[in-house]
């Protein structure tokens, strides 16, 4: 989605180069960044959760750059479509890994149990 993003981008006006779209930028790469250090690290949770809320900035970043008409209709459709596909894979990452924490404390749980009996 960065390399997709870059068009809209320049389109933007000068005046907003530094602003809106700068932050816009900021906040994919934030997010490609949390990506790589989900994919390294063993509790997940907090970052994905994260990663979830700098998608529904960027959401927001995008609308409002459509409201100015700094992006056409159809880039903007492709763009929220985008970001509705991501939602979706962050949101069932998150329910995996939930269930799979609370999988591994159930089993942890019974171990503890056999132990003691």
């Amino acid at each position: 989605m960065i390399l997709w993003a870059y068009v809209p981008l320049g389109n933007f006006p000068r005046s907003e180069m530094h602003g809106l779209s700068a932050m816009t930028r900021e906040c994919l790469y934030r997010m490609l960044e949390l990506v790589i250090k989900i994919e390294r690290k063993h509790y997940k949770l907090t970052d994905m959760t994260e990663l979830d809320c700098k998608l529904g900035f960027l959401g927001s970043l995008v609308a409002i750059a459509n409201e100015r008409h700094y992006i056409s209709l159809k880039q903007y459709e492709i763009w929220v479509n985008h970001i509705a596909e991501i939602g979706k894979m962050i949101g069932g990452l998150i329910k995996w890994v939930k269930a799979k924490t609370e999988a591994d404390a159930e089993r942890k749980r019974q171990e503890g149990l056999r132990k003691k009996g």
